[in-house]
Order: structure tokens, then C-alpha cells, then sequence
């Protein structure tokens, strides 16, 4: 008897790793007609353009903060004038603000000029209903005229 159910039981086992490596195969089998799909070859090259993007947009803020900083201390150096770094780093900060200023500054200027917009939007709008109803006036007008006239 007790040979039987070790019998059984390996047989139980093997029989579940011959489904769970034909759920892999056929997992494997899937995942490989996907990608010859046009479809994911095109979400892959999005996928790789956008990495590639990153790498550009961050090699660009990490060249614009290398000449800040360049800028900074050739402000603070002059015509070769050695300075602490204490000197630098507070020429720097001021360069910060400054340029945080002057982006506030249009930023408020861009919300301004876009109220305006929006404010002759609405004024457009109200005088387009005023014609409108002005239409609609003279056009009943017109019609209680000729009703009285028959």
C-alpha cells in the first residue's frame, strides 16, 4: 500500500511540472508572436526613443548647470582674481535668484496676457448674444408688423 501512494505521489508531481513547464512554453511561445507584431516593436522603439530622450534632457541640464556655474565664477573671478568659494557660491546664489525673479516675473506677465484673453473671449462672446437677441428682436418686430398689416 505504501508503495503505491509514493508511486502515485511521484507521478502527482511529475505531471504538475509537465503543466508548469507547458504553461512556460506556451507563455514563451505568446510573448514571442507579440513581439514579432508590429505593434510592440513600435511600443519597444517608443519605449527606447523615450529612454534616449531622458538621457538628452538630462546631459542638457547637467551642461546648462556646468556653465551656470562656469558663468558664476567668471563673474566672481573678474580678469583673474583668485576667490574663495564662499565668494562663488554667493554670486552663484544671486544668479539663482535672479533668474527665479525674471521667470516669476513672466510668469505673471503670461497669466496677465492670458486673463486679457480670456476677458475679451467672454466680451466677444456677450456682444455675439447681444446681436443675436437684437436679430431676434428686430425679426419679431418685423413679424407682428406684417400680422397687423393682413
Amino acid at each position: 500500500m505504501c508503495f503505491f501512494t509514493a508511486r502515485r505521489r511521484r507521478q502527482d508531481e511529475e505531471e504538475r511540472r509537465r503543466q508548469v513547464m507547458k504553461l512556460r512554453e506556451e507563455s514563451e511561445k505568446r510573448r514571442e508572436e507579440a513581439e514579432k507584431m508590429p505593434c510592440f516593436r513600435l511600443r519597444r522603439n517608443l519605449a527606447a526613443y523615450e529612454m534616449e530622450e531622458g538621457r538628452r534632457i538630462r546631459r542638457a541640464a547637467e551642461r546648462a548647470k556646468a556653465m551656470e556655474n562656469a558663468e558664476a565664477a567668471g563673474k566672481v573671478q573678474g580678469k583673474g582674481k583668485n576667490v574663495p568659494p564662499q565668494v562663488a557660491r554667493m554670486e552663484k546664489e544671486k544668479m539663482r535668484k535672479d533668474k527665479k525673479e525674471e521667470e516669476k516675473l513672466k510668469a505673471k506677465v503670461e497669466k496677465e496676457r492670458k486673463k486679457r484673453e480670456e476677458e475679451a473671449k467672454k466680451k466677444r462672446e456677450r456682444e455675439a448674444k447681444e446681436k443675436e437677441l437684437e436679430k431676434k428682436r428686430k425679426e419679431a418686430s418685423k413679424k407682428r408688423k406684417t400680422a397687423k398689416r393682413k
